[in-house]
């Protein structure tokens, strides 16, 4: 939760800096997302919330790399255990199809860390966190709003060690920080 104010800073801080210094500005997005997740522990469904912030750069015309971290909004309860996803961070590719029609399609892989956060209410001293690594995969529709903003939805699935699956949905905004395209960055693709 700490590094999310910092994230959000950088967003802002890194094309303003970059247009400053007299260089040309880098095609970076930024996004916010709800995401609702969902997994099976012990025959048991949880679904705890979160909230995650994106920062990406196009390198190409519908490919580009990000970066998310994300905490949890809301844990879930499921008879006697509380379940909550204290942070997660995930490394991804995109790519995604120009607009048609007022909708873009894209998908997304990546792999990603998360931290879960359990604890048994009637167990004094029962609390525990562990982390889980493993691949991540999203297909979503974005409908641009205007130029520059964009509202994002998405199914995701989480693929970590020891056989723990968690299935997702996302709902946000993009928001473009400058109109510059990769072509326009990057001379050579010209």
């Amino acid at each position: 939760m700490r590094l999310l104010p910092l994230i959000l800073c950088l967003c802002v801080l890194l094309p303003s800096w970059s247009a400053a210094a007299g260089r040309t500005v880098l095609p970076i997005y930024v996004a916010g997302y709800i995401d609702r997740d969902s997994l099976s522990l012990e025959g048991a469904k949880v679904r705890p919330v979160l909230a995650t912030a994106t920062l990406g750069l196009w390198f190409l015309e519908g490919m580009g790399g990000e970066i998310e971290l994300g905490t949890g909004l809301k844990d879930d309860s499921v008879n006697n255990l509380d379940f909550d996803v204290s942070t997660r961070l995930a490394v991804n590719l995109r790519l995604e199809s120009p607009v048609i029609n007022g909708v873009a399609a894209y998908a997304v892989f990546g792999v990603a860390r998360s931290a879960f956060d359990t604890r048994f209410e009637s167990i004094a001293g029962s609390a525990d966190n562990r982390s889980y690594r493993g691949f991540r995969g999203a297909v979503g529709l974005v409908f641009p709003i205007s130029s520059r903003w964009g509202i994002d939805a998405a199914f995701t699935r989480y693929e970590y060690d020891d056989d723990l699956g968690v299935n997702g949905f996302r709902i946000g905004a993009r928001y473009a920080i400058n109109d510059v395209t990769p072509q326009q960055r990057w001379g050579w693709l010209r």
